[in-house]
């Protein structure tokens, strides 16, 4: 047991036997067992501000030493302080002081798409990564200040630099396979044949098609980049990785010469479809990123969850 805590440990102690007296109360058959059950609410109350005294002195002499983990620290003791005797002092003020001290801050770039053939945006992909951050933030004190924010600080202010960008991506790559089939079927109904009863009879013989199919492919991929370094005391390299991604758009359809009834329901239904055009290059854009946004994200959550 710490003895800087005294009146700390002394309420947790009075709590748990709080809760063993809420429990009596709650139980009729233990009322009956157990006489005179002891409460100590007002010992609790008497020593909150003793606990806040605790606590705040405690971030107050962790908040006087340098260091992230210190002023993390701090934080914690005033947020405890706060909670046994709320605005305590100026222990508000000092939850704010120790909050920016502890906070990791992290220049982020998300570098827009540099292609001469394409005007194409990474928007879509780049509101998912701010999402992602953004719960990063909610769970860390770790804050990604980009670039139209960062003019309120100063260069020496970042703890670390983090940069996404598209290095080598290829949009809209096009393949179109041909295969030609000659189909004979055998023991196929053709006709019908009058017998000398009077009933009809079915005739059958061999149908032939010459069938064409096409499956063309549009191939979009390409990978990004994240790197993260260290900006205090130095700049330190501390993640470099890339992510690849891969889209194929496809298209099947086929054409026939002959009989159709030598074609299967699969191959008359790709002789039903029209050739179409792919979809726009921003599409495919968008289609080749959404692999790897999992697992960029999955990256940043392991890396900043030690923070």
């Amino acid at each position: 047991v710490n003895p800087q805590f005294q009146s700390t440990n002394k309420i947790l102690h009075y709590n748990r036997l709080n809760e063993i007296y809420k429990k009596i109360q709650e139980s009729p058959a233990a009322i009956k067992a157990i006489e005179n059950p002891q409460k100590y609410y007002a010992e609790v109350n008497a020593l909150l501000p003793l606990a806040a005294e605790e606590q705040y002195s405690a971030g107050l002499n962790l908040m006087s030493r340098p260091g992230r983990e210190n002023s993390k620290a701090a934080y914690d003791y005033f947020l405890k302080a706060s909670n046994f005797v709320p605005n305590y002092k100026d222990v508000e003020e000092k939850l704010d002081q120790s909050y920016e001290m502890a906070l990791l801050k992290v220049y982020t770039e998300l570098r827009p798409v540099d292609s001469k053939l394409y005007k194409l945006s990474a928007d879509v992909f780049y509101k998912e990564v701010i999402s992602t951050l953004n719960q990063i933030e909610n769970d860390r004190l770790i804050r990604f200040i980009f670039e139209k924010d960062a003019t309120q600080y100063k260069a020496g202010d970042f703890d670390q630099r983090l940069t996404i960008r598209f290095e080598d991506f290829m949009v809209g790559q096009t393949h179109t396979n041909e295969r030609v089939e000659n189909i004979v079927l055998d023991s196929v109904i053709i006709g019908q044949t009058k017998m000398r009863d009077g009933t009809y009879r079915d005739v059958y013989g061999t149908v032939k098609a010459e069938l064409t199919s096409y499956r063309m492919e549009v191939i979009s991929k390409g990978f990004i980049s994240l790197n993260i370094e260290s900006q205090y005391p130095q700049s330190k390299n501390m993640l470099s990785r890339d992510f690849p991604g891969e889209y194929v758009w496809f298209h099947e359809w086929a054409k026939y010469k002959g009989d159709n009834r030598a074609l299967t329901p699969a191959q008359q239904e790709l002789c039903s479809r029209a050739y179409i055009n792919p979809i726009p290059p921003q599409q495919m854009f968008v289609e080749f990123t959404k692999p790897i946004y999992g697992q960029l994200s999955t990256t940043l959550r392991q890396f900043y969850s030690s923070y």
